[in-house]
């Protein structure tokens, strides 16, 4: 069921001539749903909290689309032995018997043992089928069949549906149940190793599952708490105090670690061990995050809609992760948001404390039980030394080498010369050339031939703002203090451009807790006017002026429109 993509791309562009583009994927495919099975966690899940199985149908373009769906859960027969990981391929033909490899070979997988599609579906644990659309729940525990019990182990959640074509649509995953509380393994393994959480604060416990199915095993344990992605110096920085002996007897056992400041950026445990001619390692990473260095950026006085040329005062608070008032300086600056388009700009938060990366490359079995293929033997053939021969050719010359200088012809044409005057406009026209002209709404005059002044009634221009200032960055403020409160209050007018603007603050503290934050703001009218006049000329061009007015009130509005041209250099 293949799903192909097609793209559509769409420029759109108004009558200022600005141009903007956008673009979708299109798939389309033989079916035209997508149910998608979604686990609350991981595929390994703790018994009390599989709480629910949430399923979710949607359209091939990814848009809800409710449909019914018959959802079934089974439990697996996983294997009962313990099998080791193939240094080979599957064979295509068997000449002993599963039994008598078996009997061979304890350890090694036969066929397709390890792959979870080819396990035995045993008891049907839930059967139901109801609507399903966003994120529906299916609960294991109400609707449990009372003759089967959720016990640890293997399983397999099947979702069934029809499209509107009435072509079958399933969705299947497997998951592994594990209870805390029975000392037993949830399947056969060499080793099962589970963390109860990913993220743990200090004063906290952070508890460390291990197991395994076989007998007699001796495991080693290091607690490493190096800050570095070098190897060879984290293997220089071990202790014998960072080493722990353990026995496991099929049996799993949980390693409690208490945190302490200190613990922050995190840890690593590795525990690993040789058990029927291979190496196993399991390597877990105990995050302790630098909470404690996190500033929250809030505020209190914010607009994200404002009048072009406005002025402003706003208000900052910065406190501690626990919401504590803390001392702290500031950074802030406001800019056009569409410069982002050229070049996109942000700031983050500093990045100074050290952090845990699990780096397993001193434990390895690349020297021990490992893969080996065979190679072939390198023979040193006798080389024949070919002959070149160059022939005469053209020199070629790049044009890197070649300078060329232009010397220039100074010549004094004469300027176009338009004026405009505050009761009308003076338009100058060729013999060749006649043309309507509109003034104002509804006012027009055939010209030809000569040049004419239309006159048209004053406009009262007092009530009218014409924008000057169309500065890019509205601020930069590189050091803005806390008060005794935690606040920061500054003030600035802003730009005149119709626009949206991008505020970055950036915090931090004499500790180096830092905290990041950003917030958008538009500027706009009711009633704007964005001309868009080309900005070169030359003697004898045909301009053609255009304007957009744009209309954000919630009623009709009426008026005048006015255009003066202007020498630049007299203002007349």
């Amino acid at each position: 069921d293949p799903v192909f993509d097609y793209k559509v791309e769409a420029d759109v562009t108004d009558i200022n001539g600005e141009t903007r583009s956008g673009d979708i994927t299109v798939p389309v495919g033989y079916k035209a749903l997508d149910l998608e099975i979604n686990l609350s966690q991981d595929e390994v899940i703790n018994i009390d909290s599989l709480k629910s199985i949430s399923i979710t149908s949607k359209n091939l373009s990814g848009e809800i689309e409710p449909v019914k769906a018959a959802v079934k859960i089974y439990k697996l027969q996983s294997p009962d032995r313990l099998i080791r990981e193939r240094f080979w391929n599957e064979p295509d033909k068997f000449i002993l018997t599963k039994n008598e490899f078996i009997q061979y070979f304890p350890h090694d997988e036969y066929k397709d043992e390890s792959k979870k599609e080819s396990w035995q579906k045993l008891a049907l644990i839930l059967e139901k089928t109801d609507s399903v659309s966003f994120n529906s729940q299916f609960t294991p525990d109400s609707y449990r069949d009372h003759n089967s019990q959720l016990t640890q182990g293997w399983y397999v959640i099947e979702a069934t549906a029809k499209d509107q074509y009435g072509q079958e649509v399933k969705d299947v995953k497997y998951f592994q149940v594990y209870d805390t509380k029975s000392s037993a393994l949830p399947s056969t393994s060499y080793v099962w190793n589970r963390l109860e959480k990913n993220s743990s604060e200090p004063g906290e416990t952070a508890h460390l599952t291990t197991g395994t199915s076989a007998a007699d095993l001796f495991l080693i344990q290091q607690v490493d708490k190096s800050k570095t992605t070098d190897s060879r110096q984290q293997a220089t920085e071990m202790k014998s105090d960072d080493f722990n002996y353990y026995t496991l007897n099929n049996n799993k056992k949980t390693f409690d670690f208490n945190l302490t400041e200190n613990d922050r950026g995190g840890f690593g445990v590795n525990q690993f061990f040789v058990k029927d001619n291979r190496f196993y390692l399991a390597g877990n990473s105990i995050y302790v995050p630098w909470s404690n260095k996190q500033l929250n950026i809030s505020f209190d006085t914010y607009r994200d809609k404002t009048l072009p040329g406005s002025e402003e005062k706003w208000k900052v608070k910065i406190t501690g992760n626990k919401g504590e008032k803390v001392a702290a300086e500031m950074l802030a600056s406001m800019y056009d948001a569409s410069l982002d388009q050229f070049k996109p700009h942000s700031w983050s938060s500093l990045d100074v404390w050290p952090n845990y990366y699990n780096n397993n490359n001193p434990w390895g079995s690349a020297v021990n039980f490992s893969t080996v293929h065979s190679f072939e033997k390198y023979w040193n053939e006798n080389y024949i030394e070919q002959k070149e021969k160059n022939y005469d050719v053209l020199n070629y010359l790049s044009q890197n080498n070649i300078r060329i200088v232009l010397r220039g012809i100074s010549s004094n044409a004469p300027a176009m010369d338009l004026q405009g005057k505050t009761a009308g406009i003076s338009i100058t026209k060729s013999n060749q050339l006649e043309e309507v002209v509109t003034i104002g709404y509804g006012a027009k005059k055939k010209l030809a031939d000569s040049t004419q002044v239309i006159a048209i009634q004053p406009i009262d221009q007092s009530q009218i703002q014409v924008r000057k200032n169309f500065n890019e960055t509205v601020f930069f403020f590189p050091e803005l203090r806390t008060d005794k409160d935690g606040d920061i209050e500054f003030s600035f007018t802003m730009p005149e451009a119709l626009t949206k603007w991008k505020l970055m603050t950036l915090a931090h503290t004499k500790d180096l807790a830092s905290g990041y934050a950003e917030k958008t703001v538009i500027t706009q009218k009711d009633l704007m006017v964005q001309p868009n006049a080309p900005r070169f000329l030359r003697e004898g061009d045909k301009m053609e002026f255009s304007a957009k007015i744009v209309n954000l009130s919630d009623k009709e509005v009426t008026g005048q429109a006015k255009l003066q041209l202007m020498n630049a250099s007299t203002m007349n």
